[in-house]
C-alpha cells in the first residue's frame, strides 16, 4: 500500500491525474492544478503540514502508482478486446473469459511458432525447436481434453437432474390424482340421500316367525272344545 502524498489523494483525483499523465500533459500545469484543488489541499494540510505537491512527488508517482494504473488499463483494454468476438476474427472468442484467453494464447503461440521455425535455417536447431513445440502442444492438448471432459460431465449432470425432475413431476401428479380421488369419495359419502339412511324397524326378512292358527281359533288365542 502506497503512503506518499499523491497516494493519499481521493481516488477520483488520482484517476484524473493519471489521465492527464497518459495524455502527455507536462508537470508544471499538472502541479498547479493539483495544488489548487480543495480536496488536495485538505489532505496536504491534514497529513503533510500543508506542504504543496512538487516535481519530486510527481516523479515518484510516475514510477509507482501511475505504472500500476497503466498495467490495469492495459488489462482492461485486453479484456474489452476479447469481449469483441470480431476483434481477432474468430467466433469462438465469444466463449467465457477463460476460454477466450486460452484461445487467444493458442493463436499467438501458433503464429510465434510458425515464425520461429520459418526463420530457423539450421536443420538440427529446427528439429530441437520442433521437439520443444511438440511438448508444449501436447500439454495444450491435454488441457483441452480435460476441459472437454469437464463439459461432458456437466452435461451428464444436467441430464440426470432433468430425469430426476421429470420423475418427481410424475410422482407428484400421481399423488395429486390419488388425493383428488379420495376427496371425491369422501364427498360422495357425506351427501347420501335421506331415504337410504339407516332405520330402526326391522325388515320383513328380519320379522319373527308366527305360530300357525287352527280353524275355529281367534286372534286372542286357540278355541276351546268340550267333550260330549
Amino acid at each position: 500500500m502506497r503512503t506518499g502524498k499523491i497516494a493519499r489523494l481521493p481516488h477520483d483525483i488520482r484517476e484524473q491525474l493519471n489521465r492527464r499523465l497518459s495524455d502527455g500533459e507536462q508537470a508544471h500545469p499538472i502541479l498547479n492544478w493539483l495544488n489548487s484543488v480543495p480536496e488536495v489541499q485538505a489532505v496536504l494540510a491534514a497529513s503533510f503540514d500543508g506542504r504543496p505537491l512538487n516535481k519530486v512527488n510527481l516523479t515518484q508517482w510516475r514510477s509507482g502508482g501511475y505504472r500500476e494504473w497503466l498495467v490495469r488499463q492495459d488489462a482492461l483494454d485486453f479484456v474489452e478486446e476479447l469481449d469483441d468476438k470480431e476483434a481477432l476474427g474468430h467466433e469462438s472468442l465469444s466463449d467465457p473469459i477463460g476460454a477466450r484467453l486460452a484461445h487467444w494464447v493458442a493463436l499467438h503461440y501458433a503464429a510465434s511458432a510458425k515464425a520461429l521455425i520459418a526463420n530457423e535455417q539450421n536443420p538440427s536447431t529446427k528439429w530441437t525447436r520442433l521437439r520443444e513445440l511438440c511438448a508444449d502442444v501436447t500439454r495444450l492438448r491435454r488441457s483441452e481434453l480435460a476441459a472437454e471432459r469437464l463439459d461432458l460431465e456437466h452435461a451428464w449432470l444436467d441430464l440426470e437432474q432433468e430425469d430426476r425432475h421429470e420423475a418427481l413431476k410424475t410422482k407428484l401428479s400421481q399423488s395429486n390424482l390419488l388425493a383428488d380421488s379420495l376427496k371425491d369419495l369422501l364427498r360422495r359419502s357425506e351427501v347420501l340421500p335421506a331415504n337410504q339412511g339407516p332405520t330402526n324397524s326391522p325388515s320383513p326378512a328380519e320379522a319373527p316367525p308366527q305360530a300357525p292358527q287352527h280353524p275355529g281359533s281367534t286372534a286372542l288365542g286357540p278355541s276351546l272344545t268340550l267333550d260330549h
